[in-house]
């Protein structure tokens, strides 16, 4: 079952209110969970964006990790859905091109790009407004990226 097969928010009524931090760490999640769930190099790669990135330098590792906690329930309720339609409020459109790059990369590191992950990087296109023949772009640089 796909991560958004029973997504039910509207774009419009349930934009969330997220800090930059947490829409990154929202596409992140998402992409995390977008196959059902979780392996390490997915783990691997959210908590190493946690800690590398401009974006989060600001945040000691209390408050990242009470920012995780709070995307977490956000997942669950309100849904992905709403969570990425609040995501794309907020950030930045060269932050989206490179949030969509690091699902991109997320939900290709295990080697292989299911149908589920397919229609999740689409859906997540679609909802950041990545250009297309970018979104094509970074899908398959990762793809080949993750290749061994």
């Amino acid at each position: 079952m796909g991560l958004f097969s029973n997504a039910t928010a509207n774009k419009e009524s349930d934009t969330l209110n997220l800090s930059p931090a947490e829409a990154f760490t929202a596409v992140l999640t998402t992409a995390m969970a977008a196959d059902g769930y979780a392996t390490d190099e997915e783990l691997r790669i959210l908590r190493d964006n946690l800690f590398s990135m401009q974006l989060f330098k600001p945040l000691d590792e209390e408050a990242r990790l009470h920012m995780l906690e709070r995307v977490l329930k956000l997942l669950e309720n309100p849904g992905p859905e709403a969570l990425l339609v609040g995501a794309r409020s907020v950030l930045e459109a060269e932050l989206r091109e490179t949030a969509f790059a690091m699902a991109a990369d997320m939900v290709t590191s295990d080697g292989d790009l299911a149908e589920e992950e397919q229609s999740y990087l689409n859906s997540l296109r679609d909802t950041l407004d990545v250009n297309q023949d970018m979104a094509d772009l970074l899908v398959t640089a990762m793809t080949i990226k993750n290749r061994g």
